[in-house]
């Protein structure tokens, strides 16, 4: 039976205003938090009150813990991040914890910078599971960014390469240019721009996983004149291109290196050129607080990573001599891909797990991941856009 503390403990870790929240414990008992009469419901089910342990210590990172760890579970454990996300102002405990344990973890996320060794190493935590691990999950293009939907009946595949021609668009890619490409991925721009615009393309990457798959992918294509894959870091880079491309790369830099980046980006640009950046971003209200503090991305997922806000990035790319501006925001479009990603994860679980590395506590952790961004960005904490750069 629950106690009156532990019904105290779990109305101040859980306040909801907006939505409700539906609680079931081990004895199948239940509480309801929040709006009884309102359209949204989450269900949260909690198998150990070690779980409130972790929350109260940790905030988000504690309640991320609970879930890796079976502590608790959830039909959809975006919805109920999407409730918390709803409800922010009303839950800072959930959100960072004590305080000493919120430091902590920034600590520890602080001595992961992204020098060129700590970013290879941090890259290669994320990006080196295996190929194999992340062809069960992503479409056919092996995209790993957010697809662009336009609101129109697509399939993954198709709402990639979409994303793929607008950008090209922006920049007004044409036959004949030289085109640095930034954090290339499996190869799926690099492929669909070398085959439609007969662009000469390099492409760098940190990841040694990556690099062999591109490789292997342009050379069955057909394309190996047209695109160079490299294993390389930005800061190596020392060449004047036509055009720049970065699909999703920027949030691996990290704040410190930014100056570095937008440097480079300026050195080695054309004066003429436009460089097309697909990124990340956290709403500007949300920043101050969040640069200040590791999140569960950062902890987990993404060592060294970090998210600008749009106001940030202006003046960032305005000090280092660059004109930036906005063409697309298209964050629930990034939903949807994540929603597909999860749904695709899960459903290819049990062959995904017979790689023993993969186990329950990875599982937990990726779906997490997974709906944790995807809940972001149903709540506008974050978005995605594609911009331009030029001098």
């Amino acid at each position: 039976m629950i106690n009156k503390i532990n019904k105290n403990i779990i109305n101040k870790l859980f306040f909801i205003k907006n939505g409700l929240l539906e609680v079931t414990f081990s004895d199948k008992e239940k509480i309801f938090i929040g709006d009884k009469e309102s359209n949204l419901t989450a269900y949260l089910n909690i198998h150990s009150f070690n779980a409130f342990n972790r929350i109260i210590k940790s905030g988000s990172i504690g309640f991320s813990e609970a879930y890796i760890n079976s502590e608790l579970s959830s039909p959809d454990i975006s919805k109920v991040i999407f409730l918390f996300s709803l409800n922010r102002n009303h839950n800072k405990n959930i959100i960072y914890g004590k305080r000493i344990y919120s430091l902590w973890n920034y600590l520890k996320h602080a001595i992961k910078p992204n020098t060129k060794s700590g970013s290879k190493k941090n890259i290669s935590y994320h990006y080196d599971l295996g190929n194999k691990f992340y062809s069960k999950w992503l479409d056919n293009s092996m995209t790993y960014s957010s697809a662009l939907f336009d609101n129109k009946e697509l399939n993954l595949t198709n709402a990639q390469n979409n994303k793929y021609s607008n950008i090209c668009k922006i920049i007004n890619l044409k036959e004949g240019d030289d085109i640095l490409e930034i954090g290339c991925g499996w190869g799926g721009f690099a492929e669909y721009a070398a085959k439609k615009y007969k662009s000469k393309i390099t492409s760098i990457t940190l990841s040694s996983k990556q690099a062999e798959y591109a490789k292997q992918r342009i050379q069955k294509e057909g394309l190996s004149d047209l695109i160079n894959i490299q294993i390389c870091d930005y800061r190596e880079i020392n060449k004047k291109y036509d055009k720049i491309i970065s699909i999703e790369m920027f949030e691996a830099v990290g704040k410190k290196y930014w100056p570095v980046f937008f440097q480079k980006l300026n050195q080695n640009i054309k004066d003429d050129g436009l460089i097309g950046m697909q990124l990340i971003s956290i709403k500007d209200d949300l920043y101050s607080k969040y640069k200040n503090n590791a999140d569960f991305i950062q902890k987990y997922i993404f060592p060294g990573g970090f998210l600008p806000s749009i106001d940030s990035l202006q003046k960032m790319t305005s000090k280092y001599g660059l004109k930036m501006s906005v063409e697309k925001t298209f964050g629930k479009d990034y939903a949807n891909t994540l929603s597909i990603w999860r749904n695709n994860f899960l459903s290819n679980w049990d062959e995904i797990s017979k790689e023993k590395k993969f186990d329950i506590k990875f599982k937990n952790m990726w779906e997490y991941y997974l709906a944790y961004c995807e809940a972001g960005f149903l709540s506008n904490s974050i978005n995605v856009h594609q911009i331009i750069l030029n001098k």
